[in-house]
């Protein structure tokens, strides 16, 4: 005789993926950080500057690791697991190059007391 527990495995590994997620989401692409700051500049400057370092770091991160489905093999929660690692992977090299230009035009950010 068997059990019929199989059919809810997806359904329960898509949520907890889901739920995952939320987590490891955190908050927004430089949300949460020491601001930027350059001698001399205001805060147009540092607009321009940022949105002008933006764009390209995030067509480079979106170019590495495009929108795409996971494997078919896995089904859906393999679909969402594959979607979410790379949203990560995407929002970290953005960041990654987005830093760099940033203090490449001459910007840092004040060190923090902890």
């Amino acid at each position: 005789m068997r059990t019929r527990i199989a059919p809810a495995l997806p359904l329960t590994l898509t949520l907890a993926l889901a739920l995952l997620a939320g987590c490891a989401g955190g908050a927004p692409s430089g949300a949460g950080s020491e601001p930027w700051q350059k001698a001399g500049a205001n805060e147009q400057t540092m607009a321009q500057d940022s949105a002008a370092c933006r764009a390209p770091a995030r067509a480079e991160a979106l170019r590495r690791y495009p929108y795409r489905g996971g494997p078919p093999s896995l089904g859906a929660a393999g679909a969402v697991l594959s979607q979410q690692q790379d949203a990560t992977d995407r929002a970290i090299v953005e960041e990654s190059l987005f830093n760099s230009c940033m203090q490449g035009r001459g910007y840092s950010r004040p060190q923090s007391a902890k």
